[in-house]
């Protein structure tokens, strides 16, 4: 067995945590009910750009570190090194993905209606699941 098949189980547990933290905030305002109001305007604005940004830039390295540490540990899947590169990606992306989320959960405690948090809620979780942990190791013989 390799070093990266008990880090591929150990980023999947943490991606599974993510996951059910999405859950939990969703919950959370499901038990509050927070009251529904108007909004400012200049958030409605500035918080899906900051989420667009954060994905955008965050995504991006999240992606090039990704590529960088998977290259190498397709030969060397003990490589510490790379490992460590390739967890700090998949780690990077689940906290954009939360992120997101969390400015849904921002507005609907601001008093936004579901159809504008919602949306926030819908794209960090497509992010977590499209974001799934991944690595392609080498066949070991039997």
């Amino acid at each position: 067995m390799t070093k990266a098949q008990p880090a591929l189980k150990q980023i999947r547990m943490v991606h599974a945590v993510f996951l059910i933290t999405q859950v939990l905030l969703i919950l959370v305002i499901l038990q509050v009910h927070p009251s529904e109001g108007g909004v400012a305007k200049e958030l409605l604005f500035a918080l899906p750009l900051v989420s667009a940004s954060n994905v955008l830039i965050l995504g991006g390295i999240r992606s090039r570190q990704l590529a960088a540490a998977r290259e190498i540990l397709r030969t060397a899947p003990d490589d510490d090194a790379a490992l460590s590169r390739w967890r700090a990606g998949n780690i990077l992306g689940f906290v954009c993905a939360e992120s997101v989320s969390l400015f849904g959960l921002v507005l609907k405690f601001l008093g936004a209606q579901w159809n504008i948090a919602g949306l926030f809620f819908a794209v960090g979780i497509s992010l977590l699941l499209i974001w799934t942990p991944r690595l392609d190791l080498p066949s070991q013989p039997d």
